[in-house]
């Protein structure tokens, strides 16, 4: 449905990655995109367009591989979950805070604000999965 894996009848919501070495598979009760990532140095070369100076400021305490791989991570859980395209993912979509292994994302998308928490995981040295919900309004 709408690009999104699914099996039927069963009722949950699945995602599912890989990286080079690793796969994941997941599912819930609730919506949610998943993403799983190894350090790799070819996030050094397309940085820009995914995170911005700011946001790497704020995971200043881990690595650059670190901050780029939780970033990418992250923001591609984000976009598993929603689908959009056309986003333009270093300005539409900024980390907002850090409450490891949570962080807060906010995401502008056609005048409407989106606020989304990813969830973070290293089960691995060098590996990151990240898990992105919508937050619920409170």
């Amino acid at each position: 449905l709408n690009g999104k894996p699914y099996l039927e009848p069963f009722e949950k919501h699945i995602g599912i990655s890989h990286s080079k070495n690793f796969a994941l598979f997941a599912y819930s009760d609730s919506v949610f995109g998943c993403d799983i990532e190894e350090n790799d140095v070819r996030l050094l070369r397309v940085k820009n367009r995914f995170t911005s100076n700011r946001e790497l400021s704020i995971l200043a305490h881990f690595s650059p591989l670190d901050q780029l791989c939780i970033l990418w991570t992250s923001k591609e859980a984000i976009y598993k979950l929603l689908g959009f395209s056309g986003v333009n993912w270093n300005v539409d979509c900024q980390l907002t805070e850090v409450i490891f292994p949570r962080l807060k994302f906010k995401l502008t998308w056609r005048e409407k604000e989106i606020v989304l928490m990813c969830y973070l995981h290293k089960p691995f040295e060098n590996v990151w999965i990240s898990w992105a919900i919508i937050e619920e309004d409170e």
